[in-house]
């Protein structure tokens, strides 16, 4: 199975008897860090939208900014256009479809565990090409590669040395380093939200 059916096959399952199924607690806590950054007017590219549920929620709270969502699945694109409306695009961290320059806050949440370790250097260039001077980088990542619920051939975790190569490679300042904690469904789960920029 290469990474296209994998994600198609989540997408799939996350559509139960017609209804969409994600993980809302951790939405909402991700929406409640994004609450304290002003998105007015923003060029968002988000990567790895899923459902896009997380763009449809701060929709609701800003209205006015520019959003494109990429996902490697055509379903989940399909879907969260269909849902949500948002300007999808199918592609993949590797080869990002958008301009030079243009991605004034790049949104990565729950995405960089599942790149191999191999294409991350590819991945990071292609979003030093796409931010802007005065980008920032939204991330959220699960502290331990047991939490994901993935599988093991599309999740390779993301530990705090990976996280300090990236700051390296994109040649970013930290913001914000949140830990926190969600229980769902009796499960506790570990997770890092993260704010870089330029």
């Amino acid at each position: 199975m290469n990474d296209v059916e994998y994600w198609d096959l989540c997408a799939e399952k996350g559509l139960r008897q017609g209804m969409l199924w994600d993980n809302f607690k951790k939405r909402r806590m991700i929406n409640n860090f994004l609450s304290n950054y002003d998105f007015t007017d923003r060029k968002i590219l988000e990567i790895g939208t899923g459902f896009g549920v997380t763009a449809a929620i701060l929709r609701l709270s800003y209205g006015g900014f520019h959003y494109t969502g990429i996902d490697i699945s055509p379903h989940f694109t399909q879907i969260a256009n269909d849902m949500f409306k948002h300007k999808m695009k199918v592609g993949s961290i590797s080869a990002i479809p958008a301009e030079d320059n243009t991605a004034e806050d790049i949104f990565l949440f729950d995405v960089l565990e599942h790149i191999d370790p191999v294409q991350r250097a590819t991945a990071y260039k292609e979003l030093n090409r796409v931010i802007t001077d005065d980008g920032r980088v939204f991330m959220n990542y699960p502290c331990d590669i047991e939490e994901s619920g993935h599988s093991r051939d599309f999740e390779f975790g993301f530990s705090d040395r990976d996280f300090f190569d990236f700051i390296e490679a994109m040649q970013l300042k930290l913001f914000q380093f949140q830990k926190y904690v969600l229980n769902v469904n009796g499960f506790v789960n570990h997770y890092n939200f993260t704010v870089l920029g330029k």
